[in-house]
């Protein structure tokens, strides 16, 4: 990883926070009617958002390495990861239901986790395409995990089309995140290209 790499992430996350969150918020306006934001304020919410996301990127990052460092068997390491997940999703569901009651029905209480969880499916799928099989439970608790620590303030407010804003737009970030990480840890190739010939010209010189 290269501080360019790192530039590259943050400006481009940067960005699509803000082209996202217009985007998310003209579909709200579609669906719910008036979100209540104009686009000026839409975009400098999205810039907030993207960076919510990029520190929570980092977050999950160290947290990856403790627990690879940690657990000798990856396997355990996916089990603590899957129930964790699994209790996030309940939270999300059981916080918004305790605190707003079922107010216009209990489904659009329950349509926040079940959203989080079939966006992140689709993400983890995504990755496991671009990757391996191994990437399918790290990118689906982060896409989970993540966006719900991210969005804890917006989980508090008692619109909901406001929370499905802040989320949506969070899962949008971190997804190109770590759809993009393998690539930013991939060795360079211009790098490789010049070691190879340095080794080659010390066996040649040998």
């Amino acid at each position: 990883m290269t501080l360019r790499k790192w530039f590259y992430l943050f400006w481009t996350t940067m960005a699509l926070g803000a082209v996202g969150a217009v985007v998310v918020g003209a579909l709200l306006n579609g669906v719910t009617g008036s979100l209540g934001l104009d686009i000026k304020k839409q975009l400098f919410a999205g810039l907030m958002f993207a960076a919510v996301a990029e520190l929570g990127f980092f977050a999950y990052l160290m947290f990856n390495w403790l627990g690879n460092g940690f657990f000798r068997n990856p396997f355990w390491f996916r089990l603590v990861q899957v129930l964790l997940m699994i209790l996030v999703l309940v939270d999300l569901a059981y916080l918004r239901i305790v605190k707003f009651g079922t107010i216009g029905g209990i489904w659009p209480q329950l349509g926040l986790p079940i959203s989080v969880l079939i966006l992140a499916w689709i993400v983890a799928c995504v990755k496991v395409r671009m990757t391996n099989r191994t990437a399918f439970v790290p990118t689906l608790f982060f896409m989970v995990v993540a966006t719900a620590m991210e969005a804890g303030p917006s989980l508090k407010q008692a619109p909901l089309v406001m929370v499905f804003f802040m989320v949506l737009t969070l899962m949008v970030c971190n997804a190109w995140q770590i759809l993009q990480l393998h690539r930013l840890v991939a060795p360079d190739r211009k790098t490789e290209r010049k070691g190879l010939r340095t080794v080659n010209s010390r066996e040649d010189a040998q």
